[in-house]
């Protein structure tokens, strides 16, 4: 059981950092309902282990890093490799497609990130990591580098790669 304090203090990390790790597991698992499964086992997490931050920087990242640790740790998973997941995700888009047209006419700005999400999407998962945290997260390709742990040259490249491919799009 956790005490009022710690528990106030969760809901402060939950409402700033829901939306980043709902982003990011969608980066990876393209899945809304998986999306949501990671979501909550991240901050599962924070509250069972306690876990603290030394600062709104630090939390941001170990929330993004966690995220993407959750959905590797989902796709590891033996239920994942006897479900075929292309048939389901197709399944979960016509449910979707069906659900949006129900709602209306989408103003300009939505199509606009739906679109852009649809391109992000078709990146390899690598690029879409470097994409989405330079250039939605705002993470510099130092920083990404040190998160990742990879050679920033590396993530220079890939970057490259991405926005050949996405202006071939």
């Amino acid at each position: 059981m956790i005490n009022r304090e710690r528990s106030l203090e969760v809901k402060e990390i939950y409402d700033r950092q829901v939306d980043r790790v709902y982003r990011t597991a969608m980066i990876y698992t393209k899945n809304p309902h998986d999306a949501e499964d990671v979501v909550q086992s991240v901050f599962c997490t924070i509250i069972a282990k306690g876990i603290s931050f030394e600062s709104e920087e630090h939390e941001r990242a170990w929330c993004i890093l966690a995220a993407k640790n959750k959905c590797k740790d989902m796709f590891k998973s033996s239920w994942r490799s006897k479900v075929d997941l292309k048939e389901s995700a197709e399944q979960l888009s016509t449910n979707a497609k069906g659900a949006e047209d129900n709602k209306g006419a989408w103003t300009q700005t939505q199509d606009n990130l739906r679109e852009a999400q649809k391109v992000l999407m078709m990146l390899p998962a690598d690029q879409r990591e470097i994409v989405y945290l330079h250039y939605y997260e705002g993470y510099t390709l130092k920083e990404i580098s040190e998160m990742l742990d990879v050679k920033e040259s590396k993530l220079r490249s890939a970057l490259a790669s991405a926005k050949r491919a996405i202006r071939s799009e």
